[in-house]
Protein backbone atom coordinates (compact mmCIF):
# COMPACT_ATOMS: atom_id res chain seq x y z
CA UNK A 1 0.00 0.00 0.00
CA UNK A 2 1.39 3.40 -0.89
CA UNK A 3 0.19 6.93 -0.45
CA UNK A 4 1.50 10.48 -0.38
CA UNK A 5 2.74 11.67 3.00
CA UNK A 6 1.71 15.28 3.57
CA UNK A 7 2.31 15.73 7.31
CA UNK A 8 4.31 14.17 10.12
CA UNK A 9 1.08 12.89 11.65
CA UNK A 10 0.32 11.06 8.41
CA UNK A 11 3.80 9.53 8.50
CA UNK A 12 3.19 8.31 12.07
CA UNK A 13 -0.14 6.80 11.03
CA UNK A 14 1.53 5.04 8.08
CA UNK A 15 4.12 3.66 10.47
CA UNK A 16 1.48 1.89 12.50
CA UNK A 17 -0.08 4.72 14.48
CA UNK A 18 -0.17 3.89 18.19
CA UNK A 19 1.35 0.44 18.22
CA UNK A 20 4.10 -1.44 20.06
CA UNK A 21 6.74 1.27 19.62
CA UNK A 22 4.46 3.98 21.04
CA UNK A 23 3.42 1.69 23.90
CA UNK A 24 7.01 0.98 24.91
CA UNK A 25 8.05 4.62 24.60
CA UNK A 26 5.04 5.79 26.61
CA UNK A 27 5.81 3.22 29.33
CA UNK A 28 9.41 4.44 29.49
CA UNK A 29 8.50 8.14 29.64
CA UNK A 30 5.92 7.31 32.30
CA UNK A 31 8.56 5.59 34.43
CA UNK A 32 10.72 8.72 34.20
CA UNK A 33 7.74 10.74 35.38
CA UNK A 34 7.00 8.26 38.18
CA UNK A 35 10.48 8.31 39.66
CA UNK A 36 10.41 12.12 39.57
CA UNK A 37 7.12 12.09 41.49
CA UNK A 38 8.74 9.72 43.99
CA UNK A 39 11.53 12.25 44.54
CA UNK A 40 9.37 15.34 44.76
CA UNK A 41 6.90 13.98 47.29
CA UNK A 42 9.68 12.81 49.65
CA UNK A 43 9.30 15.72 52.05
CA UNK A 44 5.73 14.67 52.92
CA UNK A 45 7.58 12.00 54.94
CA UNK A 46 10.80 13.92 55.53
CA UNK A 47 8.98 16.73 57.38
CA UNK A 48 7.26 14.31 59.79
CA UNK A 49 8.04 14.64 63.52
CA UNK A 50 7.39 11.28 65.23
CA UNK A 51 7.88 12.74 68.75
CA UNK A 52 10.79 13.12 71.15
CA UNK A 53 11.71 12.67 74.77
CA UNK A 54 14.30 14.11 77.12
CA UNK A 55 16.85 11.67 78.50
CA UNK A 56 18.44 14.03 81.07
CA UNK A 57 16.89 12.36 84.13
CA UNK A 58 17.54 8.63 84.01
CA UNK A 59 17.14 7.98 87.77
CA UNK A 60 13.39 7.51 87.60
CA UNK A 61 12.46 6.99 84.01
CA UNK A 62 11.95 9.52 81.26
CA UNK A 63 11.12 13.19 81.06
CA UNK A 64 8.87 13.86 78.12
CA UNK A 65 7.68 17.00 76.55
CA UNK A 66 4.39 16.66 78.43
CA UNK A 67 3.75 19.52 80.91
CA UNK A 68 4.44 17.56 84.09
CA UNK A 69 6.85 18.04 86.96
CA UNK A 70 6.44 14.57 88.43
CA UNK A 71 9.65 12.96 89.54
CA UNK A 72 8.36 9.59 90.70
CA UNK A 73 6.62 8.28 87.60
CA UNK A 74 6.70 4.82 86.19
CA UNK A 75 8.03 3.90 82.77
CA UNK A 76 4.54 2.81 81.71
CA UNK A 77 2.99 6.10 82.82
CA UNK A 78 5.70 8.14 81.12
CA UNK A 79 5.34 6.17 77.90
CA UNK A 80 1.59 6.78 78.01
CA UNK A 81 2.15 10.53 78.39
CA UNK A 82 4.54 10.55 75.43
CA UNK A 83 2.14 8.60 73.22
CA UNK A 84 -0.77 10.84 74.29
CA UNK A 85 1.28 13.91 73.45
CA UNK A 86 1.92 12.63 69.92
CA UNK A 87 -1.75 11.71 69.44
CA UNK A 88 -2.92 15.10 70.67
CA UNK A 89 -0.48 16.79 68.31
CA UNK A 90 -1.85 14.85 65.34
CA UNK A 91 -5.43 15.71 66.25
CA UNK A 92 -4.59 19.38 66.68
CA UNK A 93 -2.81 19.60 63.35
CA UNK A 94 0.57 20.23 64.97
CA UNK A 95 3.81 18.39 65.36
CA UNK A 96 4.21 16.58 68.71
CA UNK A 97 6.51 19.19 70.21
CA UNK A 98 3.82 21.85 69.77
CA UNK A 99 1.05 19.91 71.47
CA UNK A 100 1.53 21.84 74.71
CA UNK A 101 2.53 25.43 75.23
CA UNK A 102 5.62 24.53 77.25
CA UNK A 103 6.89 21.91 74.80
CA UNK A 104 9.54 24.08 73.20
CA UNK A 105 10.67 25.32 76.61
CA UNK A 106 11.28 21.72 77.62
CA UNK A 107 13.16 21.12 74.36
CA UNK A 108 15.43 24.12 74.88
CA UNK A 109 16.19 23.10 78.46
CA UNK A 110 16.90 19.47 77.59
CA UNK A 111 20.52 18.54 76.98
CA UNK A 112 19.91 14.98 75.78
CA UNK A 113 16.99 14.81 73.33
CA UNK A 114 16.01 11.47 71.86
CA UNK A 115 13.56 11.29 68.98
CA UNK A 116 11.27 8.34 68.45
CA UNK A 117 13.17 5.42 66.97
CA UNK A 118 10.19 4.37 64.86
CA UNK A 119 11.04 6.72 61.99
CA UNK A 120 14.16 8.43 60.73
CA UNK A 121 13.20 11.64 58.94
CA UNK A 122 14.86 14.94 58.13
CA UNK A 123 13.30 16.35 61.29
CA UNK A 124 14.83 13.66 63.51
CA UNK A 125 18.17 13.74 61.69
CA UNK A 126 18.87 17.41 62.44
CA UNK A 127 16.34 18.21 65.19
CA UNK A 128 14.23 20.56 63.07
CA UNK A 129 11.54 21.40 65.62
CA UNK A 130 10.54 24.38 67.75
CA UNK A 131 12.85 27.26 66.84
CA UNK A 132 14.28 25.29 63.93
CA UNK A 133 10.93 24.14 62.50
CA UNK A 134 11.10 26.83 59.81
CA UNK A 135 14.01 24.98 58.23
CA UNK A 136 11.68 22.18 57.11
CA UNK A 137 9.58 24.56 55.05
CA UNK A 138 12.79 26.11 53.75
CA UNK A 139 14.03 22.73 52.48
CA UNK A 140 10.71 22.13 50.73
CA UNK A 141 10.76 25.57 49.14
CA UNK A 142 14.37 25.10 48.01
CA UNK A 143 13.51 21.78 46.37
CA UNK A 144 10.43 23.32 44.74
CA UNK A 145 12.54 26.26 43.59
CA UNK A 146 14.92 23.79 41.95
CA UNK A 147 12.01 22.14 40.17
CA UNK A 148 10.75 25.56 39.09
CA UNK A 149 14.15 26.53 37.66
CA UNK A 150 14.24 23.15 35.93
CA UNK A 151 10.90 23.94 34.32
CA UNK A 152 12.26 27.27 33.11
CA UNK A 153 15.29 25.85 31.31
CA UNK A 154 13.67 22.55 30.24
CA UNK A 155 12.06 24.07 27.19
CA UNK A 156 15.28 25.61 25.96
CA UNK A 157 17.22 22.37 26.54
CA UNK A 158 14.55 20.19 24.94
CA UNK A 159 14.11 22.42 21.89
CA UNK A 160 17.85 23.02 21.44
CA UNK A 161 19.56 19.74 22.24
CA UNK A 162 16.69 17.36 21.63
CA UNK A 163 14.22 15.51 23.83
CA UNK A 164 16.21 12.29 24.19
CA UNK A 165 19.56 13.88 25.02
CA UNK A 166 17.95 16.18 27.59
CA UNK A 167 16.18 13.27 29.29
CA UNK A 168 19.31 11.12 29.41
CA UNK A 169 21.54 13.83 30.82
CA UNK A 170 19.12 14.81 33.58
CA UNK A 171 18.24 11.23 34.51
CA UNK A 172 21.92 10.64 35.22
CA UNK A 173 22.28 13.89 37.19
CA UNK A 174 19.19 13.08 39.25
CA UNK A 175 20.59 9.69 40.26
CA UNK A 176 23.94 11.22 41.23
CA UNK A 177 22.41 13.87 43.50
CA UNK A 178 20.08 11.33 45.12
CA UNK A 179 23.09 9.28 46.17
CA UNK A 180 25.00 12.38 47.26
CA UNK A 181 22.09 13.29 49.55
CA UNK A 182 23.00 10.27 51.68
CA UNK A 183 26.28 11.96 52.59
CA UNK A 184 24.63 15.14 53.87
CA UNK A 185 26.20 16.33 57.12
CA UNK A 186 23.82 19.24 57.70
CA UNK A 187 20.35 20.34 56.72
CA UNK A 188 21.92 23.10 54.61
CA UNK A 189 23.87 20.57 52.54
CA UNK A 190 20.78 18.41 52.19
CA UNK A 191 18.74 21.41 51.01
CA UNK A 192 21.32 22.28 48.33
CA UNK A 193 21.34 18.70 47.03
CA UNK A 194 17.53 18.62 47.00
CA UNK A 195 17.60 21.77 44.89
CA UNK A 196 19.44 19.88 42.15
CA UNK A 197 17.16 16.86 42.52
CA UNK A 198 14.19 19.18 42.08
CA UNK A 199 15.93 20.86 39.13
CA UNK A 200 16.30 17.57 37.24
CA UNK A 201 12.76 16.50 38.15
CA UNK A 202 11.38 19.70 36.65
CA UNK A 203 13.16 18.96 33.37
CA UNK A 204 12.04 15.32 33.34
CA UNK A 205 8.42 16.27 34.08
CA UNK A 206 8.32 18.68 31.15
CA UNK A 207 10.37 16.96 28.45
CA UNK A 208 9.04 13.43 29.07
CA UNK A 209 5.50 14.62 28.29
CA UNK A 210 6.61 16.26 25.07
CA UNK A 211 8.80 13.30 24.07
CA UNK A 212 6.10 10.63 24.23
CA UNK A 213 3.23 12.71 22.81
CA UNK A 214 5.18 13.67 19.68
CA UNK A 215 5.05 10.04 18.53
CA UNK A 216 1.33 9.37 19.02
CA UNK A 217 -1.92 10.15 17.19
CA UNK A 218 -4.42 12.83 18.37
CA UNK A 219 -6.62 10.50 20.44
CA UNK A 220 -3.68 9.28 22.49
CA UNK A 221 -2.18 12.71 23.17
CA UNK A 222 -4.50 13.06 26.17
CA UNK A 223 -4.39 9.39 27.20
CA UNK A 224 -0.60 8.91 27.22
CA UNK A 225 0.21 11.75 29.68
CA UNK A 226 -2.76 10.82 31.90
CA UNK A 227 -1.52 7.34 32.71
CA UNK A 228 -1.54 7.53 36.54
CA UNK A 229 2.22 7.44 36.94
CA UNK A 230 2.27 10.38 39.37
CA UNK A 231 -0.24 8.54 41.55
CA UNK A 232 1.71 5.29 41.24
CA UNK A 233 4.92 7.09 42.15
CA UNK A 234 3.30 8.61 45.24
CA UNK A 235 1.75 5.30 46.30
CA UNK A 236 5.09 3.54 45.76
CA UNK A 237 6.74 6.19 47.89
CA UNK A 238 4.13 5.77 50.64
CA UNK A 239 4.64 1.99 50.65
CA UNK A 240 8.42 2.43 50.84
CA UNK A 241 7.97 4.89 53.71
CA UNK A 242 5.82 2.39 55.59
CA UNK A 243 8.29 -0.46 55.05
CA UNK A 244 11.59 1.33 55.67
CA UNK A 245 10.63 4.48 57.63
CA UNK A 246 14.12 5.80 56.99
CA UNK A 247 14.97 8.71 54.69
CA UNK A 248 18.31 7.13 53.70
CA UNK A 249 16.81 3.88 52.41
CA UNK A 250 14.23 5.84 50.46
CA UNK A 251 16.98 7.81 48.69
CA UNK A 252 18.87 4.61 47.87
CA UNK A 253 15.77 3.09 46.27
CA UNK A 254 15.13 6.28 44.30
CA UNK A 255 18.72 6.48 43.05
CA UNK A 256 18.91 2.83 41.95
CA UNK A 257 15.58 3.00 40.14
CA UNK A 258 16.69 6.16 38.33
CA UNK A 259 19.97 4.58 37.17
CA UNK A 260 18.08 1.67 35.59
CA UNK A 261 16.06 4.12 33.49
CA UNK A 262 19.19 5.11 31.57
CA UNK A 263 19.29 1.73 29.79
CA UNK A 264 16.21 2.12 27.50
CA UNK A 265 17.61 5.37 26.05
CA UNK A 266 20.19 3.26 24.24
CA UNK A 267 17.36 1.88 22.10
CA UNK A 268 14.77 4.62 21.67
CA UNK A 269 15.37 7.28 18.96
CA UNK A 270 15.21 11.03 19.24
CA UNK A 271 11.81 12.68 18.72
CA UNK A 272 10.87 12.26 15.07
CA UNK A 273 9.44 15.77 14.88
CA UNK A 274 12.54 17.35 16.45
CA UNK A 275 14.79 15.51 13.99
CA UNK A 276 12.69 16.68 11.04
CA UNK A 277 12.71 20.37 11.91
CA UNK A 278 16.44 20.20 12.64
CA UNK A 279 17.10 18.55 9.25
CA UNK A 280 18.78 15.45 10.69
CA UNK A 281 18.08 13.25 7.67
CA UNK A 282 20.10 10.20 8.66
CA UNK A 283 18.72 10.06 12.20
CA UNK A 284 15.21 10.76 10.93
CA UNK A 285 15.29 7.79 8.59
CA UNK A 286 16.79 5.66 11.38
CA UNK A 287 13.96 6.68 13.71
CA UNK A 288 11.43 5.79 10.99
CA UNK A 289 12.91 2.35 10.60
CA UNK A 290 12.97 1.71 14.36
CA UNK A 291 9.29 2.63 14.55
CA UNK A 292 8.47 0.51 11.51
CA UNK A 293 10.36 -2.50 12.87
CA UNK A 294 8.70 -2.47 16.30
CA UNK A 295 5.28 -1.76 14.78
CA UNK A 296 5.82 -4.52 12.18
CA UNK A 297 5.42 -2.18 9.22
CA UNK A 298 7.56 -2.37 6.07
CA UNK A 299 8.95 0.79 4.47
CA UNK A 300 10.78 1.21 1.20
CA UNK A 301 14.57 1.24 1.30
CA UNK A 302 14.77 4.52 -0.62
CA UNK A 303 12.70 6.51 1.88
CA UNK A 304 13.70 10.16 1.82
CA UNK A 305 10.90 11.83 3.66
CA UNK A 306 12.98 14.54 5.28
CA UNK A 307 14.67 16.05 2.21
CA UNK A 308 11.48 17.27 0.57
CA UNK A 309 9.63 18.07 3.76
CA UNK A 310 12.04 20.66 5.14
CA UNK A 311 12.28 22.76 1.97
CA UNK A 312 9.24 24.88 2.81
CA UNK A 313 9.53 24.74 6.59
CA UNK A 314 10.24 27.97 8.41
CA UNK A 315 12.12 27.06 11.56
CA UNK A 316 12.93 29.63 14.23
CA UNK A 317 16.48 29.89 15.56
CA UNK A 318 16.38 27.43 18.44
CA UNK A 319 19.75 28.35 19.87
CA UNK A 320 18.48 31.48 21.56
CA UNK A 321 16.23 32.25 24.49
CA UNK A 322 14.11 34.44 22.22
CA UNK A 323 12.03 31.30 21.71
CA UNK A 324 10.26 32.37 24.90
CA UNK A 325 9.18 35.59 23.21
CA UNK A 326 7.27 33.55 20.62
CA UNK A 327 4.86 32.47 23.35
CA UNK A 328 3.79 36.06 23.94
CA UNK A 329 3.25 37.17 20.37
CA UNK A 330 -0.24 38.31 19.44
CA UNK A 331 -1.45 34.92 18.23
CA UNK A 332 -0.17 33.01 21.27
CA UNK A 333 -0.34 35.44 24.16
CA UNK A 334 -3.87 34.68 25.31
CA UNK A 335 -3.37 30.91 25.34
CA UNK A 336 -0.08 31.23 27.19
CA UNK A 337 -1.52 33.43 29.93
CA UNK A 338 -4.67 31.35 30.49
CA UNK A 339 -2.99 27.94 30.54
CA UNK A 340 -0.17 29.09 32.85
CA UNK A 341 -2.71 30.73 35.19
CA UNK A 342 -4.73 27.52 35.48
CA UNK A 343 -1.63 25.44 36.18
CA UNK A 344 -0.50 27.99 38.77
CA UNK A 345 -3.78 27.81 40.68
CA UNK A 346 -4.24 24.03 40.60
CA UNK A 347 -0.66 23.54 41.87
CA UNK A 348 -1.41 25.84 44.79
CA UNK A 349 -4.11 23.46 45.94
CA UNK A 350 -2.54 20.15 44.96
CA UNK A 351 0.81 20.63 46.68
CA UNK A 352 -0.65 22.43 49.70
CA UNK A 353 -2.97 19.47 50.26
CA UNK A 354 0.00 17.11 49.80
CA UNK A 355 2.30 18.87 52.26
CA UNK A 356 -0.63 19.50 54.60
CA UNK A 357 -1.49 15.81 54.87
CA UNK A 358 -0.01 15.74 58.38
CA UNK A 359 -2.70 18.25 59.37
CA UNK A 360 -5.46 15.82 58.43
CA UNK A 361 -6.88 13.60 61.17
CA UNK A 362 -5.85 9.97 61.26
CA UNK A 363 -2.66 8.08 60.46
CA UNK A 364 -0.13 9.90 58.25
CA UNK A 365 0.75 6.84 56.14
CA UNK A 366 -2.84 5.72 55.63
CA UNK A 367 -3.93 9.24 54.65
CA UNK A 368 -1.08 9.38 52.13
CA UNK A 369 -2.10 6.11 50.52
CA UNK A 370 -5.81 7.02 50.48
CA UNK A 371 -5.21 10.43 48.92
CA UNK A 372 -2.84 9.25 46.21
CA UNK A 373 -4.56 5.98 45.31
CA UNK A 374 -8.00 7.61 44.96
CA UNK A 375 -6.56 10.05 42.42
CA UNK A 376 -6.72 7.24 39.88
CA UNK A 377 -10.32 8.25 39.23
CA UNK A 378 -9.15 11.62 37.89
CA UNK A 379 -6.75 9.88 35.52
CA UNK A 380 -9.50 7.58 34.25
CA UNK A 381 -11.74 10.60 33.57
CA UNK A 382 -8.87 12.16 31.60
CA UNK A 383 -8.81 9.13 29.28
CA UNK A 384 -12.38 9.69 28.13
CA UNK A 385 -13.85 13.12 28.85
CA UNK A 386 -11.45 15.27 26.76
CA UNK A 387 -11.87 12.92 23.78
CA UNK A 388 -15.66 12.75 24.13
CA UNK A 389 -16.59 16.31 25.16
CA UNK A 390 -13.46 18.14 24.00
CA UNK A 391 -10.53 19.77 25.78
CA UNK A 392 -12.21 23.11 26.43
CA UNK A 393 -15.53 21.90 27.97
CA UNK A 394 -13.66 19.43 30.15
CA UNK A 395 -11.31 22.13 31.43
CA UNK A 396 -14.19 24.48 32.22
CA UNK A 397 -16.18 21.81 34.06
CA UNK A 398 -13.17 20.54 36.05
CA UNK A 399 -12.24 24.05 37.26
CA UNK A 400 -15.82 24.71 38.34
CA UNK A 401 -16.11 21.35 40.12
CA UNK A 402 -12.84 21.89 41.96
CA UNK A 403 -14.01 25.29 43.19
CA UNK A 404 -17.14 23.65 44.61
CA UNK A 405 -15.18 20.77 46.20
CA UNK A 406 -12.68 23.08 47.93
CA UNK A 407 -15.57 25.21 49.16
CA UNK A 408 -17.31 22.14 50.61
CA UNK A 409 -14.09 21.07 52.33
CA UNK A 410 -13.92 24.48 53.99
CA UNK A 411 -17.50 24.18 55.20
CA UNK A 412 -16.81 20.80 56.81
CA UNK A 413 -13.53 22.03 58.29
CA UNK A 414 -15.10 25.14 59.85
CA UNK A 415 -18.63 24.09 60.83
CA UNK A 416 -18.55 20.30 61.34
CA UNK A 417 -16.97 18.31 64.14
CA UNK A 418 -15.99 14.79 65.06
CA UNK A 419 -16.18 12.01 62.49
CA UNK A 420 -18.35 14.11 60.17
CA UNK A 421 -15.62 16.74 59.94
CA UNK A 422 -12.90 14.17 59.41
CA UNK A 423 -14.62 11.96 56.83
CA UNK A 424 -16.39 14.77 54.99
CA UNK A 425 -13.28 16.93 54.80
CA UNK A 426 -11.10 14.11 53.50
CA UNK A 427 -13.75 13.13 50.94
CA UNK A 428 -13.91 16.60 49.41
CA UNK A 429 -10.12 16.92 49.41
CA UNK A 430 -10.05 13.71 47.36
CA UNK A 431 -12.67 15.09 44.94
CA UNK A 432 -10.72 18.33 44.52
CA UNK A 433 -7.43 16.50 43.94
CA UNK A 434 -9.08 14.36 41.25
CA UNK A 435 -10.25 17.54 39.55
CA UNK A 436 -6.69 18.87 39.76
CA UNK A 437 -5.47 15.73 38.03
CA UNK A 438 -8.06 16.07 35.26
CA UNK A 439 -7.28 19.76 34.71
CA UNK A 440 -3.55 19.05 34.65
CA UNK A 441 -3.80 16.51 31.83
CA UNK A 442 -6.19 18.66 29.81
CA UNK A 443 -3.81 21.62 30.06
CA UNK A 444 -0.84 19.43 29.08
CA UNK A 445 -2.73 18.17 26.02
CA UNK A 446 -3.75 21.71 25.02
CA UNK A 447 -0.19 22.96 25.40
CA UNK A 448 1.18 20.20 23.18
CA UNK A 449 -1.53 20.72 20.57
CA UNK A 450 -1.55 24.54 20.47
CA UNK A 451 2.17 25.13 19.95
CA UNK A 452 4.40 23.95 17.07
CA UNK A 453 7.37 21.62 17.48
CA UNK A 454 9.81 24.54 17.28
CA UNK A 455 8.60 25.95 20.62
CA UNK A 456 6.52 23.11 22.09
CA UNK A 457 8.98 22.20 24.85
CA UNK A 458 9.54 25.89 25.56
CA UNK A 459 5.79 26.42 25.94
CA UNK A 460 5.45 23.44 28.25
CA UNK A 461 8.46 24.53 30.27
CA UNK A 462 7.23 28.11 30.65
CA UNK A 463 3.79 27.19 31.94
CA UNK A 464 5.14 24.54 34.27
CA UNK A 465 7.66 27.12 35.46
CA UNK A 466 4.80 29.31 36.65
CA UNK A 467 3.11 26.32 38.23
CA UNK A 468 6.43 25.58 39.95
CA UNK A 469 6.48 29.10 41.37
CA UNK A 470 3.15 28.33 43.00
CA UNK A 471 4.36 25.00 44.39
CA UNK A 472 7.37 26.72 46.00
CA UNK A 473 5.07 28.81 48.21
CA UNK A 474 2.56 26.08 49.05
CA UNK A 475 4.26 24.97 52.31
CA UNK A 476 3.38 28.37 53.74
CA UNK A 477 -0.31 27.94 52.92
CA UNK A 478 -0.70 25.17 55.49
CA UNK A 479 1.39 26.42 58.42
CA UNK A 480 -1.75 26.42 60.60
CA UNK A 481 -5.44 25.63 60.33
CA UNK A 482 -6.36 29.31 60.22
CA UNK A 483 -3.90 30.08 57.40
CA UNK A 484 -5.14 27.03 55.48
CA UNK A 485 -8.77 28.16 55.69
CA UNK A 486 -8.02 31.63 54.37
CA UNK A 487 -5.81 30.21 51.61
CA UNK A 488 -8.45 27.75 50.45
CA UNK A 489 -11.14 30.44 50.41
CA UNK A 490 -8.95 32.45 48.03
CA UNK A 491 -8.41 29.31 45.93
CA UNK A 492 -12.18 28.87 45.50
CA UNK A 493 -12.33 32.32 43.90
CA UNK A 494 -9.27 31.63 41.73
CA UNK A 495 -10.73 28.35 40.42
CA UNK A 496 -13.99 30.10 39.52
CA UNK A 497 -11.93 32.64 37.58
CA UNK A 498 -10.07 29.83 35.86
CA UNK A 499 -13.30 28.25 34.63
CA UNK A 500 -14.30 31.55 33.04
CA UNK A 501 -10.90 32.12 31.46
CA UNK A 502 -10.81 28.64 29.97
CA UNK A 503 -13.75 29.52 27.72
CA UNK A 504 -11.24 31.51 25.63
CA UNK A 505 -9.03 28.49 24.85
CA UNK A 506 -9.54 27.10 21.29
CA UNK A 507 -10.65 23.49 20.95
CA UNK A 508 -7.85 21.17 19.81
CA UNK A 509 -9.49 17.75 19.85
CA UNK A 510 -8.60 15.61 16.78
CA UNK A 511 -6.18 18.26 15.46
CA UNK A 512 -2.80 17.23 14.01
CA UNK A 513 0.29 18.74 15.59
CA UNK A 514 2.03 21.66 13.92
CA UNK A 515 5.75 21.25 13.25
CA UNK A 516 7.23 24.34 11.62
CA UNK A 517 4.54 26.99 11.96
CA UNK A 518 5.33 30.04 14.06
CA UNK A 519 1.71 30.73 14.97
CA UNK A 520 -0.75 28.59 16.88
CA UNK A 521 -3.91 30.49 16.03
CA UNK A 522 -5.25 28.05 13.46
CA UNK A 523 -3.74 24.94 15.05
CA UNK A 524 -2.89 23.56 11.61
CA UNK A 525 0.01 21.53 10.27
CA UNK A 526 2.85 23.13 8.43
CA UNK A 527 2.17 23.63 4.72
CA UNK A 528 4.49 21.08 3.12
CA UNK A 529 4.09 22.22 -0.48
CA UNK A 530 7.11 20.40 -1.82
CA UNK A 531 6.41 16.97 -0.41
CA UNK A 532 6.28 14.42 -3.22
CA UNK A 533 7.95 11.44 -1.61
CA UNK A 534 5.88 8.29 -1.25
CA UNK A 535 6.40 6.14 1.78
CA UNK A 536 5.36 2.60 0.99
CA UNK A 537 4.16 0.72 4.03
CA UNK A 538 2.47 -2.59 4.41
CA UNK A 539 0.95 -3.92 7.62
CA UNK A 540 2.04 -7.44 8.36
Amino acid sequence: MSSDIQTTDELIRHLGGCNLFQSLLTAYASLLYMTSAFSMIFMSFGMYNPGWRCMDNMTTSLTTLAPTTATNITMQEMTTIWKTNVDVANRNNTTPDAAFTVSCDHYKACKNVQFSQRESTIVTEWGLICGDAWKVSTIISIQMSGMTFGYFVSGYLGDTFGRKRTLGMNTLIKAVFNFLSLASVSWEMFAVLKFFVGFTCGILFCVSNVYMTEFVTPKWRIISPSIPVWVLGCVLFSVCAIIFKDWRYIHIIDGCFTVLLLIPLLVFPESLRWLIINKREKKTNNAVRIMAKLNRVEVSDDINFLANQTKSMKVENKHNFHLLIQLFKKDSRQNTIILSYVLFVLNLFYFSSSFGVSMLPGDLYINNIIMYSTELFGNILAWFMPNIFGRRPTGIGACLTEAIAVGCFLCFNVFASGNVREIGGLAFVIVARNCSNLIWYVVVACTIELYPTTVRATAMGWMMFLSGVSSAITPYLVTSTQVMRVSYLVLVILFLGGSLMYTRIPETRDKDLSDGATSNRDVKDTDYTDIVQDVHSEQI
